[in-house]
């Protein structure tokens, strides 16, 4: 859910309403309304990861540019996790991609992808099965508590603007609102940053937005942020409501309010039911997936050119434009090194302008088989992510990178170049 941290990085004030992490309520009457929130979240984030039984999370955006819907979603994602199930669909609207409908759904024994545009289902069989954790606690993952300390100093006497409505059935509902004349200058500088170093390049491209069109570059402030949070008596989240507006002005010293509609929910708590969808009569492609363990001996093989085709649709057909290519130089036991990049045929070099040139040194991931690194962008200069899975005795790479995602034109499996 990388919406998440582009929304944070935008609507900064809003930290205490779109923080996630984990802790039951304590001496609750004497905390703050902006302390109380952060113990319901934390509370909520760790019964999702290890106390509730099945849960329903449905996440819907929209973002205006000067009242012009530019993009929204709907994600809604099930949990059954007693049976290691989960489920996601979404759907999107933007400028650039018009409509994009994403589906996907894994257990232990095998995951499940839809492609829309080629109606065909994409199914992979494990050979043993998957352990890994559904939804994993992110605070307790990460180092929260030195972040948490940042942000509590940064939101300052903001966090009493809060107020805290308690109802007769022991549920509680938190609200919040900030004008303008409000908003600290640090907070300001801070967004401002965040903004020029995040949505003006990937995060813009990668939700749909054009980046061009909304480049604001000076006077960036905030001007208005609401947001409301409500839980149940026991301090499960039930929906988190966030609204925003950004105002700047682009290169041509154009006025631009940026504007920014959140809603989380939670629902369907213990009661969601998630089956394996029936792919009968349905156009399917089978994979085995096999743990790869590759030793010294036989790593070489794996070491060479991997493609797939960049295509885009024009004049009613599919038409090649260029390749995405891999090159592996060096693999063990521990470590894959390579590089990735693009090659456009004379005319269409301007589809190159978000992914570059990228060399990778990644970790293998002994248990899952595959390999996690670290890259830096090169036009804004941020550290992505990315993996890379290889699969055992087949010419085949499957290759993730965060500029990627979202991208419904991006193709993640890679055949060899075989002599």
């Amino acid at each position: 859910m990388k919406l998440k941290k582009k929304t944070a990085m935008i609507i900064s004030l809003a930290l205490g309403v779109t923080l996630f992490a984990t802790t039951a309520f304590a001496e609750v009457n004497s905390k703050s309304g902006y302390d109380q929130i952060k113990d319901s979240m934390k509370y909520t984030a760790d019964s999702c990861s290890n106390k509730l039984s099945s849960y329903t999370a449905n996440l819907s955006f929209e973002f205006k540019d000067n009242d012009d819907i530019i993009s929204s979603g709907d994600n809604v994602i099930k949990y059954d996790m007693v049976n290691g199930r989960k489920e996601d669909t979404s759907t999107r609207t933007n400028k650039l991609l018009k409509k994009e409908q994403q589906y996907s759904y894994n257990d232990k024994d095998c995951s499940i992808s839809y492609n829309y545009n080629g109606d065909t289902y994409y199914e992979e069989d494990y050979d043993s099965p998957n352990t890994e954790k559904l939804f994993n606690d992110p605070f307790k993952k990460y180092k929260f508590e030195d972040v948490e300390g940042v942000i509590d100093a940064v939101v300052g006497n903001l966090k009493d603007s809060i107020i805290v409505n308690q109802k007769t059935d022991g549920s509680k509902e938190y609200t919040g609102s900030l004008s303008e004349s409000q908003i600290p200058s640090l907070i300001n500088a801070l967004v401002s940053f965040g903004y020029k170093n995040s949505f003006n390049g990937y995060c813009s491209s990668s939700i749909g937005i054009d980046p061009i069109s909304i480049n604001i570059t000076k006077d960036i402030l905030v001007k208005e942020v609401n947001g409301k949070v409500s839980v149940d008596k026991n301090g499960l989240i039930q929906n988190i409501i966030v609204f925003g507006v950004l105002s700047g002005k682009d290169k041509n010293n154009q006025d631009h309010n940026l504007s920014f509609d959140l809603l989380l929910k939670l629902t369907d708590v213990n009661s969601t039911v998630l089956k394996k969808p029936d792919l009968s009569g349905k156009k399917v492609s089978y994979r085995k997936r096999t743990s790869i363990n590759i030793g010294i001996a036989d790593a070489g093989k794996y070491i060479g050119q991997y493609k797939n085709n960049i295509v885009i649709e024009k004049d009613g057909k599919l038409q090649k434009i260029g390749e995405r290519i891999i090159d592996i130089t060096s693999i063990d036991e521990k470590y894959i090194k390579g590089r990735y990049h693009e090659e456009y045929e004379k005319g269409y070099e301007q589809y190159s302008k978000d992914i570059k040139d990228i060399k990778f040194d990644s970790v293998r991931i002994q248990e899952s088989g595959d390999s996690n690194f670290n890259y830096v962008d090169d036009k804004s200069g941020k550290t992505m992510h990315g993996s890379i899975y290889i699969y055992n005795d087949e010419p085949i790479v499957i290759f993730s990178i965060d500029q990627s995602k979202n991208n419904s034109g991006y193709n993640v499996m890679f055949e060899k170049v075989l002599d």
